[in-house]
């Protein structure tokens, strides 16, 4: 996996490509700092109806604080330690916990406590059980550590990480100490470097743009990966691959809501408010209306279900999502569709849930909210429609990579 840097730290645009393929997009925001970000901030309301606290960290908005993330011991004017896990979105404040946590390479930290446990991706052969009894050596008691899948049976690494990682925690609880309400004790990691961070084991090469950004970033990978300095190159846009232009080519069909399929099918897919459709359809060429003799509808299901697991992906849906693949007749047919889907979402980062197939072909899913879609991102409401509809942003808010230097 390599990753294509456009831009400077601040207005960088981040492309992650596999096999020459665009397969995320990451444009910088004010959401890649403010979700992980540390806050000291005070309770201004709690409601009880909704069980959830408003907690002012300094925003425009308050954040929303389940009760359940306090036990319920809350109440109003009190200070309190809270972590952004979802930023602020149309008229709703940024998402809170009480259980702040710092990732590493290696190993999640959680000052909260909750023992030792694995990440859900951590295999269960002898290097992974070895590793883990390496790290219920080194807890401390009343100290949560989780797991991740990237961690290696090697006491100093783990041990350094770790104490690492509780360095960083004794900085924020220092600073608690003194720091004036509301104020942010800690923000994550630089984007590059969060984003290898936590695909450590599948990104190879990281190619900048500029030289400027490609120094910025070796700066900000000292602390905490410093191997990935090796990484790190620079390299004009004309031997980018793939391309700045296929690159776009890739992101403007992904803002596009028809996506076809290779055997003449084609998604629809509607991100909506609430939650995100897609409808697949078999297309109206020969064998795609499934005449005798056509192609096999589980067929068409089958490149659907590899195809809503790219676009997933790229477009960063988050939430619940809802496909109607063609009906099939056939239980065992339902079944490889499921499969192939829970296949093709595998190698996604982002904790994915899938329920099973219904006998009409529709399958649930939800997918952990990380950010704001690609849709967001680029495009805003049309003034011309009611807002119904979304027109690009103006240039220069998306890739548009100036010269090299």
């Amino acid at each position: 996996m390599r990753l294509l840097v456009a831009g400077m730290p601040g207005a960088r645009r981040i492309a992650i490509s596999g096999a020459n393929r665009l397969i995320e997009y990451h444009v910088e925001s004010t959401d890649d700092e403010s979700v992980g970000a540390i806050h000291w901030g005070r309770v201004r309301r709690v409601h009880r109806g909704l069980s959830a606290a408003y907690v002012d960290i300094g925003l425009d908005r308050p954040g929303f604080l389940p009760l359940a993330e306090t036990m319920g011991k809350v109440a109003e004017g009190d200070a309190i330690i809270v972590q952004v896990t979802r930023p602020a979105g149309n008229d709703k404040g940024p998402h809170l916990t009480a259980r702040p946590t710092l990732p590493g390479r290696l190993l999640v930290l959680r000052p909260s406590g909750g023992g030792v446990a694995r990440s859900s991706r951590l295999g269960h052969g002898t290097v992974e059980d070895e590793a883990l009894a390496i790290v219920r050596g080194l807890a401390a008691k009343g100290e949560g550590i989780t797991l991740r899948s990237a961690a290696v049976a090697d006491m100093p690494t783990l041990r350094a990480e770790l104490e690492n990682l509780r360095s960083r925690w004794r900085i924020v609880a220092e600073s608690a100490k003194t720091a004036r309400l509301p104020c942010c004790l800690h923000r994550d990691d630089d984007l590059v470097v969060r984003i290898c961070r936590d695909r450590c084991d599948s990104v190879g090469e990281i190619v900048f743009e500029h030289r400027a950004a490609l120094e910025a970033a070796r700066a900000a990978a000292a602390a905490v990966m410093p191997d990935l300095s090796g990484r790190m190159v620079h390299r004009p846009l004309r031997d980018w691959l793939p391309g700045p232009g296929e690159i776009e080519d890739r992101i403007a069909a992904a803002l596009e809501p028809t996506v076809p399929l290779p055997g003449g099918g084609f998604l629809i897919v509607d991100e909506g408010e609430a939650l995100t459709a897609f409808d697949v359809n078999t297309g109206g060429g020969e064998g795609g209306m499934q005449r005798e003799g056509g192609r096999p509808i589980v067929e068409t299901n089958l490149e659907a279900a590899g195809i809503v697991a790219d676009e997933l992906r790229l477009r960063n849906i988050g939430g619940i999502v809802v496909i109607d693949f063609v009906n099939m007749a056939m239980r065992a047919d339902r079944r490889r569709v499921v499969d192939a889907l829970a296949g093709a979402l595998a190698n996604d980062p982002t904790p994915t849930r899938i329920g099973a197939i219904s006998s009409l072909g529709l399958v649930e899913l939800t997918r952990q909210r990380r950010g704001s879609t690609l849709r967001d991102r680029l495009m805003r409401p049309c003034p011309n429609c009611g807002t119904r509809g979304f027109i690009r942003r103006a240039a220069g808010e998306d890739l548009k990579p100036g010269q090299s230097q």
